[in-house]
């Protein structure tokens, strides 16, 4: 866990994979958004909350490929789609995304005479 560290430093802008994480402190929930979105990576982020508005609107405008909600960030469900955006991503497939959709859908064939 590092602690008091300059928006620049490589610990903060760079997407590390291991047992590291960075700590800010920022003025208030936009802030927070913001310095999560001001990142050329976006694999996964994450909210800690008793809000379910912000906990909501976290979903929906942090730009990452995964987000959790009062759940660590690291370990993902493995039939679900997996993949990060901007540079953290090909931007042209999700793991597991074709075998996500065949386990959450099924198909219907439909016959129509005129």
């Amino acid at each position: 866990m590092l602690t008091d560290l300059p928006l620049d430093d490589p610990a903060v802008t760079d997407e590390i994979f291991g047992p590291v994480v960075a700590v800010l402190e920022v003025a208030d929930y936009e802030a927070g958004l913001a310095a999560v979105n001001d990142s050329r990576y976006g694999l996964t982020a994450g909210i800690c909350t008793d809000s379910l508005a912000r906990s909501t609107d976290f979903a929906a405008r942090a730009q990452a490929g995964v987000v959790k909600i009062n759940r660590p960030t690291a370990g993902l469900d493995l039939n679900v789609p997996f993949g990060g955006v901007n540079d953290s991503s090909t931007n042209t497939f999700r793991e597991q995304g074709r075998s996500a959709v065949d386990f959450y859908t099924w198909g219907k064939t439909v016959y129509t005479g005129v």
